[in-house]
């Protein structure tokens, strides 16, 4: 099951958000988890965040119990997405965000 925590909004979230939420959820699922996005372009958040653009996604974790599926998960998402996102383990949610790189060609 993929769901929203009550309040949250994804309003105004960019086109590069869309394609690591479905990374996330995809990886979420295959390991027979639900999906919550607890934050979008709401709640508390410093200054700089990127959620204020649009640009992060925060996911609970939780509801994960076994011993470094949250380590796993976190990996298997950065893998995934690649290096224009970071994946942050915090200690009761997943963070994901779109940071492009420059890279010098």
């Amino acid at each position: 099951m993929i769901s929203l925590k009550e309040g949250v909004t994804v309003r105004g979230i960019c086109a590069e958000m869309v394609f690591g939420h479905t990374v996330v959820s995809s990886i979420f699922t295959a390991h027979g988890l639900d999906v919550v996005v607890t934050s979008g372009t709401d709640g508390v958040h410093g200054r700089a965040s990127r959620h204020w653009s649009g640009s992060a996604l925060d996911y609970r974790t939780r509801h994960i119990t076994a011993t470094g599926l949250k380590e796993r998960i976190a990996g298997e998402a950065s893998a995934a997405l690649g290096l224009d996102f970071d994946v942050v383990l915090e200690s009761d949610h997943l963070h994901i965000e779109f940071d492009p790189k420059r890279v010098e060609r």
